[in-house]
């Protein structure tokens, strides 16, 4: 089984160390400024979602987040403004990085599911873009964010 399989560049996929592995077990570690390209700000943990519930359905104007599947399977699907990305996280030695201006909206397979984010914004609610159109016009009007063919 796959840590990750994607359709989009790799800087934005993140292998955390697996630091021990053991007869007591795994100790899988990410650092700030290695692994994390920032320090979080806000740790929220999803879990406990029906089977096929879609979460997510937002971007966010400032706001990085960083992903990793605690357990079982975590199916997203990334919007750009230009297309749109499928990503399956599988395990937790790997992370996924969101950056700003992303829409995103997700789905767990099992009610045993956990996603962990890792945010580097504390909440705020004026950082949220819930309305897709409104989403891709700010998006595609980002002279900061070239545009971006996505080819393996």
């Amino acid at each position: 089984m796959t840590a990750f399989r994607h359709n989009f560049p790799s800087e934005w996929t993140t292998p955390l160390k697996l630091h021990h592995q053991g007869a007591r077990g795994q100790l899988i570690v990410g650092e700030a400024g290695r692994e994390l390209p920032f320090v979080p700000q806000r740790i929220f943990i999803v879990q406990q979602v029906t089977p096929g519930q879609v979460r997510g359905g937002h971007a966010h104007r400032q706001c990085s987040q960083f992903l990793i599947c605690l357990s079982g399977v975590c199916r997203l699907t990334m919007d750009d403004g230009h297309e749109s990305l499928d990503v399956t996280l599988e395990q937790p030695c790997c992370g996924l990085l969101i950056p700003p201006l992303h829409w995103v909206q997700f789905t767990l397979d099992s009610t045993s599911a956990q996603l962990l984010v890792l945010a580097s914004h504390s909440y705020d609610s004026d950082d949220y873009i819930s309305d897709y159109c409104q989403f891709q016009s700010l998006a595609l009007c980002d002279p900061c964010k070239p545009y971006r063919s996505y080819e393996c």
